[in-house]
C-alpha cells in the first residue's frame, strides 16, 4: 500500500486541481489501497503538519476547478534554510512530517522557486515527484508544463475544431487540433505523444 503526499506551492495556475486528479486516478487505478495525504497550504503546511487525508471522491469534480483545492502559500526558497520567528528549522520539520506521515512519496506542484525547494528535500533524502508549473515560463529544463488550455471553435457544417495550445521551452505555443461533431463538450487530444482532455465550457 503506497502513502503518497499532494502538495500545491506558490503563485495559482490553471490545471493545477486537473494535474492532482490525473495524479491520483493514476495511482488508484494501479492499487486501490493507495493512501493519498493532501499537504494543506503548500510548505507551510509541510511544516506546520497542516494536512488532510484524501478519498478518491475527493478528486471528483475538480477537473475545470480553478486554483487548488490543497491551498497555497508562498515559501521563497532563500528563507527555507533560515529558522522561523519561533526558532523552528524548518527544514528538519518538513522532513519530520514527511516520516510521521511514513510518506512513500511526495507530489510537489509548483514553479521555480518550489522547485528548487523540492530539490532540496530530495537531497535531504525524501522521495520527491516534482510537476513544474509555471505561467511566465520560467522553468529552464522543462519543454512542457501543465498550464495548457482548450478551445472549441466552429468550423464548417456541424463540426468543431479543437484547438490545444501547449506552450515549449522556447516560449512559442503549439497548436494541436482535431476535428468533432458539434455538440460534442469533451474530448481527447493528443499532443507530443500524450494525451489531454479537451471540455468545451
Amino acid at each position: 500500500m503506497r502513502r503518497v503526499a499532494f502538495l500545491t506551492s506558490g503563485g495559482d495556475c490553471q490545471a493545477l486541481n486537473a494535474t492532482m486528479r490525473g495524479v491520483a486516478k493514476t495511482l488508484y487505478n494501479a492499487d486501490p489501497d493507495t493512501q493519498i495525504i493532501g499537504i494543506l497550504e503548500g510548505y507551510k503546511g509541510l511544516m506546520y503538519e497542516k494536512y488532510v487525508e484524501m478519498k478518491p471522491l475527493d478528486f471528483s469534480g475538480i477537473l475545470t476547478e480553478g486554483g487548488t483545492i490543497l491551498g497555497s502559500s508562498r515559501q521563497p526558497f532563500k528563507n527555507m534554510r533560515k529558522p522561523d520567528a519561533n526558532g523552528m528549522d524548518k527544514v528538519a520539520a518538513m522532513v519530520n512530517t514527511y516520516h510521521k506521515l511514513k510518506l512513500d512519496c511526495l507530489v510537489i506542484l509548483g514553479g521555480n522557486g518550489t522547485q528548487k525547494s523540492a530539490n532540496m528535500l530530495r537531497e535531504e533524502g525524501l522521495n520527491v515527484v516534482s510537476l513544474p508549473k509555471t505561467i511566465d515560463n520560467d522553468l529552464p529544463g522543462t519543454e512542457r508544463t501543465f498550464e495548457v488550455y482548450d478551445d472549441f471553435l466552429l468550423s464548417g457544417d456541424g463540426e468543431y475544431r479543437i484547438s490545444l495550445y501547449a506552450q515549449g521551452a522556447d516560449g512559442s505555443w503549439n497548436d494541436n487540433y482535431g476535428f468533432v461533431p458539434s455538440g460534442t463538450t469533451k474530448t481527447m487530444l493528443t499532443a507530443d505523444g500524450k494525451e489531454f482532455l479537451c471540455m468545451k465550457e
